[in-house]
């Protein structure tokens, strides 16, 4: 059976988002998965490393052999040595993996409705690498310069030498810089990827509406339910990015969130894409006794419940 190797990092306010992109991941794929995962602290160390699952590889960031990351671990904000960390992660993974083998790096608040090796088959004809675009909708187009054209959550290849050199070199580029600077046009290490489609030939941009779905670009699509299965424009719904989800209370029970805050208000399907991730979320919790980051923002949480843009959800699992 096909493998794919896979790559993510987060931290203990990440652990249950975690391991929720890691069972979505594995209860939809065709294939066999082998995750790295970076563990940012101690906490979600011990949490993964107590699993003892043999198609997970847990490394604790103190014992991550990228001496040039540890130099920069006290010197740059957590959000920028995060940033800096996924490209290292997944020159690390290379290094690691087979020639001809599938390598990829997925953000941890990614979440898969759909199968990951289906996404990917463009690297079976002829593809070397490829990434997805933010695909901004209107309202948002201004950010395309300064968040630019592509997005981070999903970065896959082949292990050859074009990917292998793209990957060292983006790595290169994050150790060097990895800031938000508009004046600039940079934002962290994802504007480093504007540059790609001229330089790699092998290069693919995913091109299907339900790779790579986010707040930032699901106004420009119809959320559809045929037969319990949600598309996107008829289409498979691959993985949606759940950034700027923002959980005001979380319990196994119940938890109240804003699906997207500081964007557009969810419609009813839209807010089912919510729905299923929140579910899987309380009952990763109640299984682990672990909870995920949450933050009550009296003054923005109380202009989003007034404007409807609060949701709450009941376990029913």
């Amino acid at each position: 059976m096909n493998v794919i190797r896979v790559c993510t990092l987060f931290d203990s306010k990440f652990v249950v988002q975690g391991m929720a992109l890691i069972e979505s991941v594995e209860n939809e794929s065709s294939c066999n998965v082998f995750w790295t995962v970076l563990a940012l602290d101690e906490t979600s160390w011990s949490f993964l490393h107590s699993m003892d699952k043999p198609n997970i590889q847990v490394i604790h960031i103190d014992a991550f052999e990228d001496t040039e990351l540890q130099a920069l671990k006290h010197k740059r904000s957590w959000n920028e040595f995060c940033w800096t960390s996924a490209a290292c992660l997944l020159n690390y993974c290379l290094s690691q993996s087979q020639i001809g083998q599938k390598v990829a790096y997925i953000d941890a608040d990614c979440y898969f409705f759909d199968d990951v090796d289906e996404l990917l088959k463009p690297l079976a004809g002829g593809s070397k690498i490829t990434i997805h675009e933010h695909r901004f909708s209107k309202d948002r187009m201004a950010w395309l310069e300064k968040s630019g054209r592509f997005n981070v959550g999903l970065i896959a290849g082949v292990n050859d030498s074009e990917y292998r050199n793209c990957v060292q070199r983006w790595r290169g580029q994050v150790l060097d810089r990895c800031d938000v600077n508009p004046t600039e046009g940079r934002c962290g290490d994802q504007t480093y990827l504007n540059e790609w489609p001229s330089l790699y030939s092998s290069l693919h941009i995913l091109d299907s509406p339900g790779a790579g779905l986010a707040p930032w670009n699901i106004k420009n699509y119809r959320i559809e339910i045929f037969d319990g299965i949600l598309k996107v424009n008829s289409k498979a719904l691959y993985f949606y990015h759940f950034s700027a989800l923002e959980i005001i209370f979380f319990s196994s029970f119940f938890s109240i969130y804003i699906p997207a805050a500081g964007y557009l208000n969810m419609d009813r399907n839209e807010r089912k894409i919510y729905s299923k991730y929140m579910k899987h979320l309380m009952r990763i919790s109640k299984a682990s006794g672990h909870n995920p980051r949450f933050r009550i923002r009296f003054k923005s949480n109380l202009k989003t419940l007034l404007k409807g843009g609060v949701a709450l959800q009941i376990g029913r699992f």
